[in-house]
């Protein structure tokens, strides 16, 4: 049976995949093409959950590829949350013609400039080539995700005491870095990550349709006199009562794959 990789490799790994992917979906992403600005997208997501683990490189070059990630993230974003919802609208009945003009996305480029672009992968290859530390400086898989989970739990906390859309899209977005941490990770630390990423993924994937169908609702309540929509609200509305019916669960999956986290360091495989 061969030796695990040591967390830092198993990172380094990661990233390394990570920045040719965006090297490649960002290209076709700044023409427009849908599914590249979601590949881009997440692969900026991935890449920033991983920072916290990069305790070998400057706390500030971190801090500035964070930033650029967050905002290429959110660049895209304009033109990805206008697709999803009108693919949502033209499967429940079609996008009203009072709404079309709202969800015309602008070309990608008039928003994001291809030079910051190229700048930002360029600098996250360099923060992945960056040499490790002869000491290791892995620890168990529980304190490297504890302080993602420590946010979850609180998120979700929040949002049981109050139930808002906003706060539940919190909780999504909370478990979404928690299962790209552990996705990174499981090459070091093997089942317990790979359980804990499949849950939070699970988590995430419910909370995205009731996000989907919260935003498509609150569109469709600016014409809500049009004929024909109240049905579509009341699918809509049924589509997020299903979800938070489902929470419980979901969450209870995450807490049990949390608590059999296991707490032994990562097998090194470089000595």
């Amino acid at each position: 049976m061969s030796e695990r990789p040591s967390v830092e490799q198993a990172v380094q790994a990661r990233l390394g995949v990570l920045v040719d992917t965006l090297r490649a979906s960002a290209r076709y992403a700044l023409l427009g093409d849908a599914d590249a600005v979601h590949d881009t997208r997440v692969a900026c997501r991935r890449s920033r959950a991983l920072l916290p683990v990069l305790v070998w490189v400057p706390e500030g070059d971190l801090d500035l590829v964070a930033g650029e990630l967050t905002w290429l993230r959110r660049a895209l974003g304009i033109s990805r949350d206008a697709e999803v919802i009108t693919r949502r609208l033209e499967a429940s009945g079609g996008v009203p013609d009072a709404l079309a003009a709202a969800l015309v996305n602008p070309p990608v480029r008039t928003h994001v400039d291809p030079a910051r672009v190229d700048l930002l992968v360029s600098e996250l290859a360099l923060i992945g080539a960056r040499p490790v530390p002869g000491l290791t400086v892995s620890d168990t898989l529980h304190d490297w995700v504890a302080p993602e989970q420590a946010a979850l739990v609180r998120r979700v906390q929040r949002a049981q005491a109050r139930p808002t859309d906003a706060a539940w899209h919190g909780v999504r977005r909370a478990a979404k870095r928690v299962r790209y941490l552990a996705e990174a990770l499981e090459p070091a630390y093997g089942k317990p990550a790979r359980r804990l990423a499949r849950r939070t993924g699970d988590l995430a994937e419910l909370l995205g349709e009731r996000q989907d169908a919260a935003v498509t609702r609150d569109l469709l309540l600016t014409v809500a006199d049009e004929p024909g929509i109240a049905a579509r609200l009341s699918a809509e509305s049924e589509a997020i009562a299903v979800v938070d019916e489902a929470f419980p669960e979901a969450w209870a999956r995450v807490e049990r794959a949390w608590a059999r986290v296991e707490t032994q360091p990562a097998e090194s495989s470089g000595g």
